[in-house]
């Protein structure tokens, strides 16, 4: 296994114990559920899923070019399986168009169309003003700390994620 196969795991010594590690997993699923249900409210009158959103709005952010399938499977956290099926009901919607890389045949290369950047704009209006709602039952201290470190976290990923190779399966 190379470098650009190993996880952050195995590259870097975690600093915490195995309770504190616990303890932010407890904390992230409390976060991700409410973040979960924020997003369900705003996507009460889209017809479209939260996973399907989550393709659309990765899509959105990288309009400037295609984004390769393999790249929404890897940023959403979704399988291969469930990703290709999301899209193809994008695709279908007239949310994304799709198209084969022409450097390599098998890629799959998204693209987000205008009227998936309606959607995309509408589910946005809905959250507007309700985004902080996720964060809310957390203490204050906890809260300021959170988003600074997300807000970090964002822009080194933002930096970094085109360079990012993702991990490639070795042929059977």
């Amino acid at each position: 296994m190379d470098a650009t196969t190993e996880s952050v795991a195995t590259q870097v010594a975690c600093p915490l114990s195995l309770e504190q590690q616990v303890d932010l997993m407890r904390l992230f699923h409390g976060v991700a559920y409410e973040a979960r249900h924020t997003l369900s409210r705003a996507l009460h009158r889209q017809d479209m899923t939260e996973a399907e959103f989550l393709l659309l709005w990765t899509c959105f952010r990288r309009a400037a070019k295609p984004v390769g399938q393999q790249r929404l499977v890897f940023d959403v956290g979704l399988s291969k399986a469930q990703t290709s099926g999301l899209l193809e009901s994008l695709r279908r919607k007239q949310y994304l168009s799709g198209e084969r890389s022409v450097d390599d045949r098998r890629r799959q290369l998204w693209q987000i169309t205008s009227l998936g950047r309606q959607q995309v704009e509408e589910v946005l209006r809905h959250l507007d003003g309700n985004t902080g709602d996720w964060l809310a039952g957390l203490h204050p201290e906890v809260y300021r700390l959170l988003v600074q470190g997300l807000t970090d976290a964002l822009a080194q990923a933002s930096k970094s994620v085109s360079s990012l190779d993702l991990p490639r399966r070795e042929a059977a």
